[in-house]
């Protein structure tokens, strides 16, 4: 490229149409505004004041791109950062070129070394070869980095990604933990699986895991904990095979009550097919690390301490088919008593709401506590529906109740799906005089409650505005 007559004016149409691929590349080293401004000024007045010539603009984008690397590395190193004045008085809001300002903040939880090949293949459209070429490294590592990201953006939704790399082998798989998030509510991990033979035919990949905390381990021992099956998804490998991801939820509450290490034990490999254990193979691989907890943010918590009041059938039970053609529908005739439930508050992460209730009352045992529950919460179940008149209660037939009287969370407008996994939980009487009551969770999926324009709950006809 020759330069122009003017190049002042060469310089800002340039300077226009790369700042922000310049920007985006340092704000992905630096996570930080005022350092990615720095780069971008440094990098635009090598520009300015160099001797290269160039082909073409594409030719000077790569360039730029090369010469932000090295001094976005270079920064790192710097025990000092040098100023300068600026080129222009404006600062470039890396999220406005995102789509998802949700996506930018999953990738920025990301390590490094991960999140420069997404922004080049993503967001600038650069191929593996050409990011290697920029990066000076393998086109093996490339591939490799950006599948693992795609797969941590899955996880990434809470929090900054904490890099492990713990792997165990043996003659049929390598197991690697390659990643943990989360908030100080929720804590995931993630797996990565390469098979090294060929199997039988499977549809459906699962691996069999424990895990405790490592203090709990001498005083408690493995037998006491149940064992979880967690299913894998297939990503195709461009070389190596084809790998599979494991996202692994820890149990809860225990990173809040501990210290120390946590400790996953993998107890083997199930391949389903069509529903039916194909196979399965045995292994004992354990994954010791130390979490760092202080990536781990702390959820919104919202007071709302609200009475809530149902009249609540005492007849309850559910079935797998609904669409039974014998169950009664219409209008129900049957016995119920008013109930009251006590919303105290809400736990907001980007990972789940958790919506803690109590039961305001303490001559009820633990059946009747789980049958108040279920009827503030669960979208439809069964009753019985006394077709011959309440004063015959041998002459009934099971009903569908539903359940438009339940507790329902909603973001700007949005429904927000339950946890189908919190319907299945049991209530919990306070451990002693002062706190008798019976009390539950129920979780939903989570959502950004700062970026939120509103927030309420809905029980029927009732609205509680949170925001």
């Amino acid at each position: 490229m020759h330069r122009p007559s003017n190049p002042d004016d060469r310089f800002m149409q340039i300077y226009q149409k790369f700042r922000n691929t310049v920007f985006g590349i340092a704000f992905n080293y630096t996570k930080s505004n005022a350092d990615a401004c720095d780069i971008v000024q440094e990098v635009f007045i090598r520009f300015l004041s160099g001797k290269s010539t160039f082909n073409d603009d594409e030719h000077i984008k790569a360039w730029l791109i090369q010469v932000t690397i090295n001094e976005c590395k270079r920064h790192l190193m710097s025990s000092w950062i040098k100023h300068t004045v600026s080129l222009v008085d404006q600062t470039i809001p890396i999220e406005d070129k995102l789509e998802d300002p949700n996506l930018f903040h999953a990738v920025m939880a990301l390590p490094l070394k991960y999140r420069t090949p997404i922004h080049l293949h993503y967001y600038e459209g650069y191929s593996v070869s050409e990011i290697a070429s920029l990066l000076g490294a393998r086109e093996g590592t490339v591939k490799v980095r950006l599948s693992r990201a795609r797969k941590m953006l899955n996880l990434a939704d809470a929090g900054i990604v904490q890099e492990l790399d713990l792997v165990h082998e043996n003659d049929a798989f390598a197991l690697k933990l390659i990643a943990f998030t989360g908030d100080t509510e929720i804590q995931k991990a993630l797996f990565e699986l390469k098979l090294k033979k060929n199997l039988v035919s499977f549809d459906e990949i699962r691996l069999v895991e424990k895990s405790l905390p490592a203090e709990y381990i001498e005083p408690h021992g493995w037998d006491s904990v149940r064992q979880w099956e967690i299913a894998g998804s297939k990503l195709n490998a461009d070389e190596g095979g084809d790998a599979y991801y494991f996202n692994y939820t820890f149990p809860p509450y225990w990173m809040q009550n501990t210290t120390g290490d946590m400790v996953i034990r993998i107890l083997g490999l199930r391949l389903y097919h069509h529903g039916k254990l194909a196979a399965s193979m045995d292994c004992d691989f354990g994954y010791r690390f130390t979490p760092e907890r202080s990536i781990l943010p702390e959820p919104v918590k919202i007071a709302v301490n609200r009475m809530l009041e149902k009249d609540i059938y005492d007849e309850m039970s559910f079935t797998d088919d609904y669409e039974n053609m014998h169950l009664h529908r219409g209008e129900v005739s049957a016995l119920k008593t008013k109930r009251l439930l006590l919303i105290t508050d809400i736990a907001f992460t980007r990972y789940k709401a958790r919506v803690h209730a109590t039961i305001p009352e303490e001559a009820i045992s633990e059946s009747e506590a789980t049958k108040i529950m279920h009827q503030f919460i669960q979208p439809r179940f069964l009753t019985h529906h006394y077709w011959d008149g309440l004063d015959n209660p041998a002459a009934f037939e099971l009903a569908i109740v539903e359940n438009a009287e339940r507790l329902r969370l909603f973001a700007d407008g949005v429904e927000l799906p339950i946890d189908e996994a919190s319907l299945d939980i049991v209530p919990e009487r306070g451990p002693s005089s002062e706190h008798p009551y019976y009390s539950f969770h129920v979780e939903y999926e989570g959502f950004d409650y700062e970026k939120a324009q509103t927030v309420e709950i809905r029980f029927g006809d009732e609205v509680i505005a949170l925001k």
